[in-house]
């Protein structure tokens, strides 16, 4: 009866699947050029890092005390007035743009927006500086 009962499941599974076909090995591939593409992707990732690096370790402290009526105004500066103020960071702003391919419209145009070229500046977010990112957002961009 056991006997039977098998060869009757088999027979059954055997007719569902019989116009399927399964494959029963895995095809090896070569992608040296993807290897070779990653091993630069590596190699760019390890020269970034140690530019960084150095980039950190020339930064300046900057202590920051500003009073309410400095920050009404510096809140009222124009653009031009604001780089003429700040031509330090506008400088730093041009050159770091230029360095990393973004173009320097956008560059000046966000720092101008987030904190009018002022080092100092922070927002409730808990985020400092001229560009205003977030840890989660430097982290997302690189």
């Amino acid at each position: 009866m056991k006997k039977q009962l098998s060869s009757t499941l088999l027979v059954v599974v055997f007719a569902i699947t019989g116009g399927m076909t399964m494959a029963t090995a895995q095809i090896a591939v070569i992608d040296d050029a993807n290897l070779d593409k990653r091993k630069q992707d590596e190699q760019h990732s390890e020269t970034s890092d140690s530019s960084k690096k150095n980039e950190t370790d020339k930064k300046k402290n900057v202590v920051c005390t500003y009073s309410n009526k400095y920050r009404s105004q510096m809140f009222r500066r124009s653009p031009a007035e604001a780089l003429q103020r700040d031509a330090g960071n506008v400088q730093l702003i041009r050159y770091y743009a230029q360095k990393y391919g973004v173009p320097e419209g956008l560059a000046l145009s966000a720092a101008y927006q987030e904190s009018r070229f002022d080092t100092c500046a922070g927002s409730h977010t808990g985020v400092k500086g001229v560009m205003q990112l977030t840890k989660s957002t430097g982290k997302s961009m690189g």
